[in-house]
């Protein structure tokens, strides 16, 4: 494929991944105003700090799919073959079975007795607190064998996926705040549960799909020890600067838990929508340009890479700009105007993780040339000692 149709590709990847997110995106802030306005204040702090301790895994699921579309990517590059694409897939599953029993471990016993003995909950919501916590874990680990078939389709560049994904996620966000104003159940609980089941759907959605398309995705026992040390040495890297980031993120969230309470959560977790609509607006762009540029490393076309790496990056910048700019002027109307009731701090918030954003947007571009490369020593470590600072500056 010439570079010129790859380009082409690209736009039409993007385009795609847009149209969908601009929905989603509309539909997501006004369903967070009403879920703020069902819950209060204290369940929806609750419901975002329980969610974060579960969160605090997400390091494995997103360190195992950088992992698996770093090598589908690069073998697709060079041709491509059936037999190696179907070891690369199965030892992948081996690695996030592995990672469900690690994180089942973990999250019923630390992260258990950390919910139940450490963050801030009234005494009568512990109950629904448990709950929440339960349908997180199991829902959590769906997500974490979901992982190798995303990874799948992003290296193949079919984006258009993502298009049917994107109205099954409107109408599921739509349902939820119906089913939320109209039920009489505890609606903390429910909607817990209701966000299990979807996850339950997406997972049988994706699994069908790749299932179907891929001839690759067809599991296997394979024991390779060559690929697996090879996918766990560069998986080692990614996976201690995941679990940094992690903490940075998440750590923060139960600390201010800690020292302040459920309602300051509440601000945070709010900030945190902001926060995901931006990032998912360049995750979309992020998604059609990296399997390119893996694919352009391996076939030794660096002029194309680096291209694509420049004029990728300033378009990623230019569209978190025009989004953030206005967000940064006029942060109170524009909450004002979404929450009608904005809890204390949500505004300061909103600003900081917007700045986080805009800087964080300026090296997306050159961390996936070093996942090419697999030389990510350098690179990663500096991501180490940066969390570090952040995590033992906010304590103090």
């Amino acid at each position: 494929m010439s570079n010129s149709e790859n380009s082409k590709r690209i736009v039409k990847n993007t385009l795609a991944l847009y149209f969908r997110q601009i929905i989603t995106m509309v539909v997501a802030l006004f369903t967070s105003r009403i879920v703020l306005q069902t819950l209060g204040v204290t369940d929806y702090g609750i419901n975002n700090v329980v969610g974060g301790v579960v969160a605090m895994f997400g390091f494995l699921s997103n360190t195992l799919m950088v992992i698996t579309q770093r090598f589908i990517s690069v073998e697709l590059g060079k041709g491509g073959d059936i037999v190696v694409l179907q070891k690369i897939f199965s030892t992948s599953m081996i690695l996030h079975i592995g990672a469900c029993v690690i994180v089942f471990i973990l999250a019923e016993t630390i992260g258990l007795w950390f919910l139940n003995n450490k963050l801030v909950i009234p005494a009568e919501r512990m109950v629904a607190a448990n709950w929440v916590y339960q349908f997180a874990v199991f829902g959590f680990l769906l997500s974490l064998l979901n992982a190798p078939l995303t990874a799948l389709i992003i290296s193949h560049e079919d984006m258009h996926i993502y298009g049917y994904m994107g109205i099954f996620d409107v109408v599921v966000r739509l349902l939820t705040v119906y089913l939320l104003v109209i039920i009489n159940a505890d609606k903390l609980i429910f909607l817990a549960l209701f966000g299990f089941a979807v996850t339950c759907v997406v997972w049988l959605f994706y699994f069908i799909y790749c299932r179907r398309k891929y001839q690759e995705a067809k599991f296997s026992f394979v024991y390779d020890k060559s690929l697996l040390k090879e996918l766990s040495g560069f998986g080692g890297y990614v996976f201690i600067a995941s679990i940094f980031m992690v903490l940075n993120i998440y750590g923060i969230n139960i600390m201010l838990n800690m020292f302040f309470g459920p309602a300051i959560n509440a601000a945070r977790g709010l900030s945190a929508s902001v926060n995901a609509a931006l990032i998912s607006f360049g995750n979309n762009f992020k998604q059609a340009l990296s399997p390119q540029l893996l694919k352009s490393y391996t076939q030794n076309n660096p002029e194309y890479m680096w291209n694509l790496c420049e004029r990728g990056t300033r378009m990623l910048y230019f569209l978190f700009f025009i989004f953030s700019v206005p967000l940064l002027l006029e942060t109170d109307f524009i909450l004002k105007l979404w929450l009608s009731e904005v809890p204390e701090y949500t505004a300061i918030f909103t600003k900081l993780i917007i700045i986080d954003v805009l800087i964080g947007g300026l090296f997306w571009a050159l961390g996936n040339i070093n996942n090419a490369t697999g030389n990510i020593k350098t690179y990663y470590s500096i991501g180490y000692i940066s969390s570090i600072l952040v995590l033992l500056l906010s304590y103090f």
